[in-house]
C-alpha cells in the first residue's frame, strides 16, 4: 500500500466510526447492532491503515486469523508509536471536541503501549507535554486530555 491508499483507509476508518457513534444515539436494538457492524468495519479499516503504512501492505482475502497476524507484525511499540503519533496530530488539526476525545483516546493508547519501556514512556509523556504547551489556546483540549488522565 502506497501512502495514498493508507490514507485513504485511515479516513475510511474514521468515517465508519463516527457513523457507528453516530448509530448509538439511536433508541432500538437494530441501531445498536448496526452500530456494531459498522464499528467492526471501522477497526478492519483501521488495521489496514496501520499494516500499509508500518508493513507496506495489508491483509488480503477474507481470513481473519491472516488479519491478525499481519495486524500482530505491525504491532509493537516501536512500530506503532509513530503511527499513533501521526494520528493525534492529524486529529488535532480539527478543533472540535469529538477529535480532541480521539487524541485523547490514542494518546492514552500510546501511555499503555509505552509502559513497558521507560524511554518510550518517556518519550510519549514528553510529546504530550509539547502538545499540552502548543495548543495552550485551546481550553477544550486541555479539558479533554484531563479527564483522559494525561499528564
Amino acid at each position: 500500500m502506497d501512502a495514498a491508499a493508507v490514507r485513504i483507509r485511515l479516513r475510511d476508518a474514521q468515517t465508519r466510526l463516527v457513523s457507528a457513534e453516530l448509530q448509538l444515539g439511536g433508541d432500538s436494538p437494530h441501531e445498536w447492532e448496526h452500530a456494531a457492524e459498522i464499528a467492526v468495519s471501522a477497526g478492519i479499516a483501521a488495521s489496514d491503515a496501520i499494516c500499509g503504512h508500518v508493513l507496506g501492505y495489508r491483509a488480503a482475502g477474507d481470513a481473519h486469523r491472516e488479519a491478525v497476524a499481519t495486524l500482530r507484525d505491525a504491532a509493537n511499540a516501536s512500530t506503532v508509536l509513530p503511527v499513533l503519533r501521526e494520528l493525534v496530530e492529524g486529529e488535532l488539526i480539527r478543533a472540535d471536541a469529538q477529535h480532541y476525545r480521539f487524541a485523547a483516546r490514542r494518546l492514552k493508547r500510546m501511555r499503555r503501549l509505552a509502559a513497558s519501556d521507560p524511554s518510550s514512556a518517556e518519550g510519549v509523556d514528553a510529546f504530550i507535554a509539547d502538545l499540552r504547551e502548543r495548543h495552550r489556546r485551546r481550553p477544550r483540549l486541555q479539558l479533554e486530555f484531563t479527564r483522559a488522565g494525561l499528564p
